[in-house]
């Protein structure tokens, strides 16, 4: 066969033999370039594989956040709410010390009006029954209107 020029340079061609070295070379590098192909198909299964999982991990992640803000906010309600709940307790104790007292007061002024309306019965000329009647009264305002125990505020 004669020589032709196209290859680039403007060299001659010639027609490969089986021998060649040029042919052996040619196999070992399509050889390689099919491991290398079958190289980077394995890596982009790989990879696809690590993506899915990547994405399992993050929503895994996410959804583990959103349990945990969950807690939380569930957590600062019952906070508040304990908070809430004592601070009205303690003025519902204030207020109720604050209402014996003044019960109190009100039992001592009451205790007066009566003393003072039974006094108003006693007389140097009270038979002995009277007296003893007057004296019962008396006694039963006085455990009537006896101050409550209030206790401390």
């Amino acid at each position: 066969m004669p020589p032709t020029n196209d290859v680039i340079g403007g060299s001659p061609s010639h027609e490969p033999t089986p021998d060649d070295p040029t042919i052996a070379a040619a196999g070992e590098l399509s050889q390689a370039a099919d491991s290398l192909s079958n190289h980077i198909e394995g890596l982009r299964q790989q990879m696809t594989k690590n993506r899915r999982q990547f994405r399992r991990a993050l929503l895994s992640l996410v959804v583990a956040v959103v349990i945990v803000a969950g807690f939380a906010v569930f957590s600062y309600q019952t906070a508040t709410t304990a908070r809430s709940a004592a601070s009205r307790s303690a003025t519902n104790q204030q207020v109720a010390y604050n209402s014996c007292v003044n019960t109190d007061q009100s039992r001592a002024n009451d205790k007066r009006l009566w003393t003072a309306v039974i006094q108003g019965f006693v007389h140097p000329t009270n038979s002995s029954q009277t007296s003893a009647a007057i004296a019962h009264i008396e006694g039963l305002v006085n455990i009537t209107f006896a101050p409550k125990d209030c206790g401390t505020p």
